[in-house]
């Protein structure tokens, strides 16, 4: 590898030079002129000469020794030799070498000779004679960069030679193949740089200035030490010793490459002199890290026998290279290993954080470069975190990188050292051992080479041509060195850099601040002497614009049939119209090959047709089909299955992958079939037949005449005869009006056999002008109407009952559907349709903006056009998401739109608006794809939201884990508060169990107002009485900005990090543990009881209960909540409801649900449910326990790959739970909140009492379990065994994922199971907290979870149960009172 370390030996050359003078002038700036750009300080005054003698010191001296030992050698080689002025390197002691070396090129030429005490250099600025050095490896090996670095190498591959380097960089290469770049792409590099924003946010907010050179170098720390070793630096966040150490040791290695005598090859001086001390202690401080590192990783790959099983392997849960070659059971010995992996630590790190500085810094200076950087990121991107496949999208951002490295080249200099007499290009001699510095900077800065060298010019380097380096352009660009030697992390450096910059420009604006001084020195690489402060803003945040679109299940409100995968459709057609000769010419085509690789990247194939047909075949249509519409996320479709295509599914068989399917029939088919079925919509394709010049007042005699013609014509009968087209669709919208069914109308282009003359909206204005159709729902279909789209929209604008349905024919614009749902004023609406989106991206932002200029949103409606193959439907679906976000996105930066705006658009054009056009119910805001949808007409009761006498409760759950509400009436709930929300005070999150008022030590008081704003995503009719709605709530500051205090945004903040650092989600089911409790009166008083006796799951509790469940369960599945099992627990009166397991934010949402649902069914028959945890304290307590797995990818990754791991789980999963085993004390504090839950805690009462785990033992606080069908020997989740009924579901689960990141973070191991009842060998296991107290004690002590709750949160919550257990000691009775809380 071509370390960025290598400039050092040059850079520092200066250091000879220990007299000051002013800098060699720079040339006037012409247009963004990098020399103007660099802001010099004024000279100094030069001071006199004390004599003419000159010193032993100064370049002159050495220039004139130069010259008398090459004459003395009869020097030959025809390089002419540099006087180095000792006036001409004043201000670069310890600076920057690169900038006299380019001025002694330009007076000497492009190769001269340099003067360094007792070495000299043959300086070389020639393309030709720098290809020529760095291909004839061997003849001219690293030499004094080896020498000189060797201390903190060793026989690393950066700076071995011979054999040793062949075979290491053999070893090494492979471990960065493609499949790890596109992994690491996400994994790490998408990660660290949206850390690096977050760390950046402060001073967006405060207007301060930061040092970015600094912050890109901290950056490029993380993202090498995860790429290489799988560890966090976390380098943004603290100040990591092992940064210091690695500075130090490149300070030495620059040092030592111009010290005079190289006394640090005596070792005794090396352990007295202070230099060389320190340096020691640092490079011993490296090499401890790595090594230590190493032996983790390696202990791990040994304990689960891991080997490397493909050319481009990679460890899911471990992606590193470090992995990879412990992996590859190559015989190696750890400290060749180590000093391997140090080269790349080294190498890696400086270099990309010097071109992002750079490369910022010039994007600062130009601001026309700067807007199209960020248009090209917003353009590829959508608001969205840049993949692997979008890199080579990302071309100006490459180019600008590109250019920086040329214009700032990482390293500078390259040495290399003769090893044999050579003759160089220009016959120029050199002799064994001579040292050669190759000045990239002069070869890249010179006039000779480029054109307008010193202007940043992205541009010069073609957008469509390849990525340059040094072989396409004859090595007059070289950003990674050339030849055998060449930087192997090339690539990895370059996607890293393109990653970075994409994500700051997505997020951020940049200037630099004014007035500071930018001059350059060099350490590893170029760096700037004082750093580069420049001031961030905030970019508009769109991410909640971009979750919306994402998230919302569309309606496709048209699209036709699929096929069997033995039809004769052709499955190219899917990416084109073409037919015929004419599909030859297809793959040819921008949007062909951008839909192939989008297919590809679905499928996880090659991008080839022949590979993704080959997928089909082996996958299967039901699979395909079910794997495009969940992709889609397509909730109810409406198909018109009047398009001919071979082997055609009925419309029934698409109800197996969509939860409602309705039918669009077309109106000429119709009358040619003489259908007689039920259909939602009616269709016309008079487009394709006589025109849409319609004539409503078409005679009777025309109408005959017509119909003889059509006749006479014979079988199969096709209708063309416009007469007669006329008279049917005139029949038909009076048929429409009186059974108030939508007319869908195709317009604009089509099938070849389309007159696109006849096929103008416009030649609509005489029937949407005929008062017997005002009050019809029109829906102008097509692709937007193209290319009638103004036509389209000035038709939706104008007349109330056109809606515009832009649908997208492969060959169309996948957003023409929009166009279909803007006919506003006539009840005319417009479908923009995507199935096949066949223009580039920005025709179709630019087809939908023209389509809402004039259009109303609430008058546009998607759909896909999906034809023949579910495909056609995911491409529809995909890029209508995409461009949607684009066209709302730049809604909102014009300012035509608020943010909260935009989300309302996106949501009425991608299913609320078809909601209503064609009167479907189905609630297109669940994330559950098994949502049940109903025709309107087909439902008994009217849905809540839609009755102005309903209610709706909107909930949240507080510190104490109550359940609390406020009701609204639906009318207000509609129009104000699913969109502004309700007032809460602060005080709301800081009440107890015993009082409604703030806990003092909560922090939290009546001063102070929140929102409590409806997540829409979980409203729901309540089942028990369906007039109601219920919805859960967050707790905001203002639109957008949530209240740290809120427990579902810690939840989903936390979820977050696991997320982003180890691309895990969590799945959790809870166990709901209850007692069902009678009323009577005894003695005069009323008290509860339990409603029945019986023991632990038995039948006659059951048959006593049974009335009860026959509601519970029904109302718990209507709202999508799945019910595993339920039955008679050991308690009197007790039962047990066990829940599926979810995604751990659905999990918590549905806890919340299940609790209304049981209290308020058990309320109805006369009972009162409570899950207080002890309610008798001579009975057995109930829980909450719930079950823990870990899902990456759709897949359970907690159970081990295969039975040889000892515990049955994987690392991951072991990590993890050691985590959660480690801080279960501090837990707790959250789990069992009430000092009645540790009534329930106890030894021999299955509720974990002690700080231990085991298999399938209930006694032990945490069980890991294997469920019937998981393999013998497996684990596939853990049971966490304190949480109880009182808990605060989002809090619980939060913290249960901080302390298993923790676990993840820190590799945490786990003790040995305990096989036998803990109380039993309690003598060796910790007793977890037996109070509230020692609970709230071990949590204020732990500051992990401190960092990753946030301490203003536990600040509260250990407010709030301090004052549960002052109460609660002074009166102990009060507890009776809490069946009425919980």
């Amino acid at each position: 590898m071509e370390s960025s370390l290598f400039i050092q030996s040059p850079s520092s050359f200066s250091s000879l030079f220990t007299s000051k003078s002013k800098p060699f002038p720079s040339p006037k700036p012409r247009f963004v002129s990098i020399k103007a750009s660099i802001e010099k300080p004024k000279p100094k005054p030069k001071p006199k000469p004390k004599s003419e003698t000159t010193s032993w010191v100064s370049p002159d001296w050495l220039t004139s020794l130069t010259r008398t030992i090459s004459s003395g050698q009869n020097d030959d080689s025809g390089i002419p030799i540099a006087s180095a002025k000792l006036d001409d390197v004043s201000e670069l002691l310890g600076g920057a070498l690169f900038l006299p070396l380019y001025k002694w090129m330009n007076e000497y030429g492009p190769i001269y000779r340099l003067a360094a005490g007792p070495r000299n250099f043959v300086v070389v600025s020639d393309p030709a004679i720098a290809k020529h050095v760095l291909r004839n490896y061997p003849k001219y090996a690293k030499g004094l960069v080896a020498e000189v670095s060797e201390f903190l190498f060793g026989s690393g591959f950066a700076i071995a030679e011979g054999p040793l380097w062949t075979a290491r960089r053999r070893a090494v290469v492979p471990s960065l193949h493609k499949r790890y770049l596109s992994v690491i792409v996400e994994r790490v590099f998408c990660r660290c740089a949206e850390r690096l924003v977050e760390k950046l946010q402060p001073y967006a907010v405060e207007g301060k200035a930061v040092n970015m050179e600094e912050k890109f170098s901290q950056l490029t720390l993380d993202v090498i030490g995860l790429s290489l070793f799988n560890y966090n630096f976390d380098s943004l966040t603290t100040d990591s010793p092992v940064i210091e150490a690695v500075y130090t040791a490149l300070k030495e290695a620059e040092l030592r490459s111009t010290d005079i005598l190289p006394y640090w090859k005596i070792d005794a001086l090396c352990k007295i002199v202070p230099r060389q001390v320190k340096a020691e202690k640092a490079v011993t401080l490296i090499r401890e890290t790595v090594e230590d590192l190493i032996a983790k990783c390696k202990e791990i790959v040994e304990r689960e026998g891991e080997r490397i099983n493909d050319e481009e392997y990679v460890n899911e849960s471990d992606p590193s290279i470090l992995r990879f070659l412990l992996a590859s059971r190559e015989e190696v010995s750890s400290v060749q290993l180590r000093d391997d992996l140090l080269s790349m630590l080294v190498a890696g790190h400086e270099t990309t954080g010097s071109v992002l500085t750079w490369t910022l810094y010039l994007l600062s200076k130009s601001p026309s470069a700067l807007a199209k950087a960020q248009e090209e990121v917003d353009r590829v991107l959508a608001g969205r975190n840049p993949a692997y496949e979008d890199i080579k999208e990302l071309k100006y951002i490459t180019r600008c990188i590109n250019e920086s490295m040329r214009l700032y080249p990482h390293p500078p200099v390259l040495i290399r050292r003769a090893q044999v007499p050579d003759i160089l290009p220009g016959n120029y001699k050199v002799n064994t051992g001579q040292d050669i510095m190759i000045s990239v900077y002069n070869v890249h800065r010179s006039s000779a080479v480029w054109e307008k060298a010193e202007e940043f010019l992205p541009e010069r380097f073609e957008l469509e041509g390849p990525i340059p380096n040094e072989t396409n352009t004859d090595f007059k660009f070289i950003p990674f060195s050339g030849g055998p030697r060449k930087c192997v992390g090339d690539q990895f450096a370059l996607m890293e850099a393109i990653v970075a910059l994409a994500v700051f420009l997505q997020r951020l604006n940049v200037e630099l601040v004014p007035d500071q001084t930018i001059s350059m020195t060099t350490g590893a690489t170029i760096h700037t002497t004082n750093g580069l402060y420049m001031k961030v803003s905030q970019r508009m945040e769109f991410k909640e614009l971009k979750k919306a679109i994402d998230q919302v299940e569309l309606v496709d409100a048209h699209a036709h049939n699929i096929v069997s995968l033995d039809s004769s459709f052709p499955f190219i057609r899917t990416f084109s119209e073409a037919t015929g000769d004419a599909l030859s010419f297809a793959p040819h085509s921008l949007s062909f090959k951008r839909n192939l690789r989008e297919v590809a990247q679905l499928y996880g194939t090659e991008v080839s047709l022949e590979a993704i047909e080959k997928h089909r075949q082996t996958l299967g249509l039901h699979s395909l089909t079910t794997k495009c519409f969940n992709e889609a996320r397509i909730s109810a479709l409406l198909i018109d299955d009047g398009l001919k295509l071979d082997k055609k599914h009925d419309t029934e068989w698409h109800r197996n992958f969509v939860p409602y399917v309705g039918r669009v029939l077309r109106i000429e088919t119709l009358a040619e079939q003489i259908l007689n079925e039920e259909n939602c919509c009616y269709k016309t394709i008079a487009a394709y037949r006589s025109g849409l010049d319609i004539d409503t007042h078409v005679s009777k005699e025309v109408v005959e005449s017509g119909l003889v013609e059509v006749l006479q014509a014979g079988k199969p009968v096709r209708i063309g005869n416009k007469g007669l087209i006329d008279c049917i669709l005139t029949l038909s919208l009076e048929v429409a009006e009186r059974c108030d069914l939508p007319l869908q109308i195709h317009t604009g282009f089509g099938d070849k056999d389309l007159d696109l003359r006849l096929s103008n909206p416009l030649h609509h204005r005489t029937l949407l002008e005929d008062k017997r159709f005002a009050k019809c729902r029109i829906v102008l279909l097509h692709h937007a109407s193209y290319p009638f789209s103004k036509e389209a929209s000035y038709l939706s604008s104008v007349y109330p009952q056109v809606l515009l349905h832009p649908h997208s024919i492969y060959l169309c614009n996948v957003f023409w559907l929009f166009l279909i749902y803007i006919f506003l004023f006539l009840k005319v609406f417009l479908d923009f349709g995507l199935a096949v989106p066949k223009l580039s991206v920005h025709g179709m932002v630019s087809s939908v903006k023209e389509l809402l200029h004039l259009a109303p949103t609430k008058k546009v409606m998607f759909s896909t056009d999906g034809y023949a193959t579910p495909e056609t439907y995911y491409l529809g679906a995909k890029k209508a998401r995409e461009v949607i976000f684009l066209v709302l996105r730049d809604a909102c930066v014009s300012g035509d739109l608020s943010l909260m705006e935009a989300i309302d658009a996106a949501k009425d054009i991608l299913s609320r608006n078809a909601i209503a056009f064609y009167k479907i119910d189905v609630d297109t805001s669940s994330s559950i794809p098994q949502s049940r949808i109903s025709p309107k007409s087909q439902m008994e009761e009217p849905h809540a939201q839609e009755d102005s006498s309903s209610f709706v409760r909107v909930i949240w759950v507080d510190t104490s884990g109550q359940q609390r509400c406020r009701v609204v009436q639906a009318q207000r709930f509609n129009r104000s508060v699913k969109k502004n929300g309700i007032g809460l005070t602060h005080a709301s999150m800081g009440m107890t169990s015993f009082y409604d008022g703030p806990a003092e030590e909560s922090k939290l008081t009546g001063i102070g107002e929140i929102r409590l704003v409806p997540d829409l995503s979980t409203k729901r009719i309540i089942p028990w009485t369906k007039q109601e709605s219920m919805v859960l709530a967050d707790m905001l500051l203002k639109p957008g900005e949530a209240w740290e205090y809120c427990p579902r945004e810690t939840l989903r903040r936390v979820r977050n990090v696991l997320k982003d650092e180890f691309d895990l989600v969590m799945n959790a089911g809870f166990e709901n543990e209850f007692y069902l409790l009678k009323n009577v009166v005894r003695e005069g008083k009323e008290e509860y009881v339990p409603f029945e006796v019986g023991p632990y799951c038995s039948t006659s509790s059951y048959d006593a209960a049974a009335q009860i469940f026959h509601e519970i369960i029904p109302a718990l599945e209507s709202l999508n909540i799945a019910v595993e099992q339920f039955h008679a627990e050991s308690g009197k009166g007790q039962f047990e409801v066990s829940l599926g397991h979810t995604i751990a934010f659905h999990a918590a949402d549905n806890l919340v649900y299940t609790r209304e649902v049981i209290r308020s069914v058990a309320r109805k028959h006369g009972l009162l449910a409570t899950f207080v945890p002890k309610y008798d304290l001579c009975d057995i307590g109930s829980g909450s326990h719930v079950h823990i797995s870990l899902w990456k990818n759709g897949e359970n990754v907690f159970p081990a790959s295969d039975k040889s791991s000892a515990h049955g789980m994987s690392s991951i999963g072991e990590e993890f739970m050691a985590g959660v085993l480690f801080h279960l004390p501090s837990i707790f504090a959250v789990l069992a909140p009430l000092p009645n839950s540790y009534d329930r805690i106890q030894p021999n009462t299955f509720s974990g009492a002690f700080q231990c785990w085991g298999k399938e033992n209930r006694e032990a606080a945490i069980r890991t379990a294997s469920p019937p069908g998981a393999p013998d020997g497996l684990v596939t989740n853990f049971e966490i065994k304190a949480c109880d009924g009182s808990t605060n579901p989002h809090l619980s689960l939060a913290i249960i994922m901080a302390a298993g990141i923790d676990g993840l973070r820190r590799h945490l191991q786990l003790p040995d199971p305990i096989d036998t009842n803990p109380a039993d060998v309690a003598a060796t296991l910790n007793r977890l907290p037996e109070t509230l107290s020692e609970a709230v004690e071990a949590l204020e002590k732990d500051k992990v979870l401190h960092e990753l709750l946030g301490q203003n949160l536990l600040a509260a919550i250990t407010g709030v149960r301090k004052a549960e257990v002052q109460y609660y000691s002074k009166n102990p009775d009060a507890c009776k009172q809490l069946i009425h809380r919980y």
